[in-house]
């Protein structure tokens, strides 16, 4: 598919605010130059994990292999805190049935980087992985939780290795669970505004805190220079080109299972058919199901 932004549907509303949900909005606005913004969200999301960070230093997103066989890996945004923590930030909007997989791959590229070479010691530093997410992992079945922090354990719960940890943060589960009058602390708020700032058009900060009204006025497209307009309009069409993938998938599962209960229901009709001894031609004829169908099931 070409791009053309000037024939990009997403484009032509108008929108006042950059998308979060897009590589080039989410980059720019918890990248370098922005990275009061980055720490208020890291704080917001490892509360509970570390105490205050206070300040960051962005590093190189590229982790090459040990060898040219081994696949390059970019990060979306990888920094150290001024604590010592080595922090990856992923944001990830199609499903991908194995991301849980890929989350611990780019953990381990760093651990082989950051490992100590050439003594008996394997000093690991703290590494987080933050990933955001606008679909559901399938491996976590809880309906009414958005957040997950995985460590390793042993079979008591103890934490095997305490210098790891994932944080996968479901975003379309988030906006199931709360509303804007439900939001109870500064990580609702950030995830509400990367989920939503680039649906407002004309709607201002819903926020009443200097860092998120700061955050909105920073993010309008208007401040865009002419440069960073075109390679957001290509990061755009990127999204939408994702955004009707997942649609078209979604109607695909929809039209099968449609298909499948009406061959479930066919199925019952030839069960009740045969037990009232009516002859598989005539049953065949009126279900549509092939013979196979039904000895299968019966």
């Amino acid at each position: 598919m070409k791009f053309n932004p000037l024939n990009n549907p997403v484009l032509e509303n108008k929108p006042k605010y950059l998308n979060l949900l897009t590589d080039f909005g989410f980059k720019k606005m918890f990248g370098e130059p922005n990275k009061k913004f980055l720490i208020a969200f890291l704080n917001a999301v490892l509360a509970d994990s570390v105490g205050t960070i206070e300040d960051v230093v962005y590093l190189n997103t590229e982790q090459l292999g040990e060898n040219p066989q081994e696949k390059k890996m970019v990060y979306d945004i990888y920094c150290l805190t001024d604590q010592g923590q080595h922090i990856i930030v992923e944001l990830q909007i199609g499903g991908q049935p194995y991301y849980g997989e890929r989350a611990f791959t780019y953990v381990s590229r760093l651990v082989s980087q950051l490992a100590e070479k050439g003594v008996k010691k394997y000093a690991i530093p703290p590494i987080f992985s933050i990933n955001i997410l606008n679909f559901k992992m399938t491996v976590f079945n809880d309906p009414d939780r958005f957040l997950w922090e995985i460590q390793m354990k042993d079979q008591t719960n103890k934490v095997f290795l305490p210098q790891v940890k994932f944080i996968f943060i479901e975003l379309c589960t988030f906006a199931r669970l709360f509303k804007e009058s439900d939001y109870r602390d500064a990580l609702h708020c950030w995830l509400y505004i990367i989920k939503n700032m680039g649906n407002a058009n004309t709607q201002e900060c819903p926020f009443d805190e200097p860092i998120y009204r700061d955050f909105f006025e920073q993010g309008k497209l208007e401040k865009l220079t002419t440069m960073e307009k075109e390679d957001y309009a290509k990061s755009i069409f990127d999204y939408q080109d994702v955004k009707d993938t997942i649609e078209y998938e979604r109607e695909c599962a929809r039209n099968e299972g449609r298909v499948e209960g009406e061959k479930k229901a066919k199925r019952a009709m030839a069960k009740s058919m045969l037990e009232k001894g009516i002859d598989m031609d005539t049953i065949l004829s009126i279900t549509g199901l092939t013979a196979e169908e039904i000895e299968v099931e019966y």
